[in-house]
């Protein structure tokens, strides 16, 4: 009966160390699971705080965005053409004629209430364009960037080829005005000092 029982203690001992083995490989794939459902659950955290930022972003910051650029845009847009409007009537001295700029910065020329094609005019008118078209800009450029250190420096090229002697008098008005400390000019016909 002793051997029996003995016998039967070893079975349950190996049972016993079976399941010991059982129940560690349990417990490491239990720890691993858990280490796993951490991992995913920080995933999980990290993917709604994402779609978090996505969603302001989305809803909140790109319309601002979009708001700030169309206002700015718009105000850019205006002072640009105030300035090249402005000049070019200093420039050309004929109150039926008038350019202006359209929404996408294009010259927009009208004659006596008329849209005209740019190629319709004259030499001087088109240089007198071009002329006010690159001063308006070079200033709206100097106004947004103040750290650009070139506000008291202007260059240009041929900037009166076409002009009649009365719009280099015109330009020399307009030259006053924009106060420009130091205009370098490759062609320009100068008749005044």
């Amino acid at each position: 009966d002793l051997e029996a029982e003995q016998q039967k203690v070893q079975e349950l001992q190996k049972e016993k160390t079976q399941l010991d083995v059982s129940l560690k490989h349990t417990e490491l794939l239990l720890n691993y699971l858990n280490e796993d459902i951490q991992k995913k659950n920080l995933l999980r955290e990290k993917k709604e705080y994402l779609n978090k930022v996505q969603f302001w972003l989305s809803d909140h910051f790109i319309p601002l965005m979009e708001n700030m650029e169309k206002n700015i845009l718009f105000k850019v847009h205006a002072e640009f053409n105030a300035l090249f409007e402005k000049w070019f009537s200093i420039l050309i001295d004929n109150q039926t004629l008038s350019m202006s700029l359209d929404e996408e910065y294009a010259p927009k020329i009208v004659q006596n209430g008329y849209e005209l094609e740019y190629e319709y005019l004259s030499g001087g008118e088109k240089t007198a364009g071009a002329l006010a078209y690159r001063l308006a800009l070079n200033q709206v450029i100097n106004n947004l960037n103040v750290g650009l250190k070139t506000q008291d420096l202007l260059i240009l090229d041929e900037p009166t080829d076409g002009f009649s002697s009365e719009q280099l008098d015109r330009l020399k008005i307009l030259m006053d005005e924009i106060q420009i400390a130091q205009i370098i000019c490759f062609g320009w016909r100068i008749i005044w000092s």
